[in-house]
């Protein structure tokens, strides 16, 4: 399987806010494209009232803005 997925990442912004014990919103966060060539599982993730989805990948956990049943679609039309 080989899948491109968007992916949240910190910012050297939020980076800093994290280690100053600030809150960071996902707006805040860039969005990567990671193509993932092995998945261990998917689940659903509410934050902040929006549906996302973290993607278990070889014991790291990842977050996705894309919804869990957007995604769960994506991975199995693979």
């Amino acid at each position: 399987m080989k899948i491109e997925i968007e992916i949240f990442y910190d910012t050297e912004q939020t980076d800093e806010l994290i280690k100053l014990g600030i809150d960071v919103s996902e707006e805040m966060l860039d969005i990567r494209k990671v193509t993932f060539y092995r998945i261990d599982a998917i689940e659903p993730y509410n934050y902040n009232d929006k549906n996302y989805s973290t993607i278990n990948c070889s014991g790291v956990l990842y977050t996705s803005p894309i919804p869990y049943k957007t995604l769960k679609k994506l991975i199995e039309e693979q």
